[in-house]
């Protein structure tokens, strides 16, 4: 119980220190989860009608569907999955830091650094994106990898990666 609440509480105070943003990286992504939403929405539009079809970003806009079909603010379910995918990704850079010996203070260190550096980017989407995008989950998830692998768990690295 106590590591879920270090995880939400680091979550939420690396939140409002990086702030957040509505999702703005792609002009339909937002347009689409409405038309998920309401078929009725952007019948005629080419782009948005290409982006409902079957694609990899398939999984991340049911992360964002299902919640917001069951009644949640679509604003609330994009914050409350970006809150979540932080968290992973910060327990993940904490596990790292302590996998590799690093100390309390170094792996303070270590995360703030990793939250803020520019180079070194992932599949083109920085580690840290203060808006929603699936790119930041392939962060969290790559970071957990890195730390199974260097820990020899092998086959649960794999399935990160």
């Amino acid at each position: 119980m106590a590591q879920a609440g270090e995880f939400f509480w680091l979550a939420a105070t690396l939140w409002v220190v990086c702030g957040y943003v509505w999702p703005i990286f792609s002009p339909v992504e937002v347009p689409t989860l409405q038309a998920m939403l309401d078929p009725a929405l952007f019948r005629h539009d080419f782009v948005v009608q290409e982006y409902l079809r079957f694609t990899p970003r398939f999984y991340y806009n049911l992360l964002i569907y299902l919640p917001a079909r069951a009644g949640l603010p679509l604003a609330w379910v994009c914050a409350g999955w970006q809150l979540i995918a932080l968290g992973a990704l910060i327990t993940g850079l904490r596990a790292l830091a302590k996998t590799l010996g690093i100390g309390a203070v170094g792996a303070a260190i270590f995360v703030v650094w990793a939250l803020q550096m520019d180079a070194g980017q992932l599949g083109l989407t920085a580690l840290f994106t203060p808006a929603p995008a699936p790119g930041f989950w392939a962060a969290a998830a790559a970071v957990w990898g890195g730390v199974l692998a260097v820990q020899g768990r092998w086959r649960a690295a794999y399935l990160c990666f």
